[in-house]
């Protein structure tokens, strides 16, 4: 009886690190963190969470960081920072593409269950691409039916 228990122990923990190990590394939470703080502290926490630093690019005169991580499963996740400057305050847009798109629909149930609004709903044979609305955050969603295209979610400040 005590293999049995201890072998069910072992299965359980198994299949809960490799669930662990196969989900993505980044939900709606991390998001608005990473939204709500500067480059230098959004770099030192995606390294922080495994992700490597790649090229910056410059795009219309704003330096973006670029960070990759690439999962057990062979799942990409490329996310880029950038910090824009409107009405002289400056605000973080968290880009986050990741192939397969299939994590798309986990952000857009922890979306919905954080009390967003989809505001638009685009949906034709090839893509489907929402705007949320939560009245702080606009967050945009886009994805292709053929899921070995990478989705796109992008999170900016109001």
């Amino acid at each position: 009886m005590k293999f049995a228990a201890r072998y069910l122990a072992i299965i359980v923990l198994l299949i809960a690190v490799s669930a662990k190990a196969y989900s993505q590394s980044i939900h709606l939470a991390d998001m608005v963190k990473l939204v709500r703080t500067t480059n230098p502290g959004a770099s030192a926490y995606l390294k922080g969470k495994g992700f490597t630093p790649l090229p910056s690019e410059a795009v219309n005169g704003q330096l973006m960081n670029r960070f990759s991580k690439k999962s057990a499963k062979g799942a990409e996740l490329i996310i880029k920072t950038q910090s824009l400057t409107t009405d002289r305050k400056a605000h973080n847009i968290v880009d986050y593409n990741i192939t397969p798109n299939t994590f798309a629909a986990t952000i857009a149930k922890e979306l919905l269950a954080a009390k967003f609004k989809i505001a638009t709903n685009i949906h034709d044979k090839t893509k489907d691409n929402k705007l949320y609305d939560n009245g702080t955050y606009t967050v945009s969603v886009y994805t292709f039916t053929d899921k070995r295209l990478p989705a796109a979610i992008e999170i900016r400040v109001k």
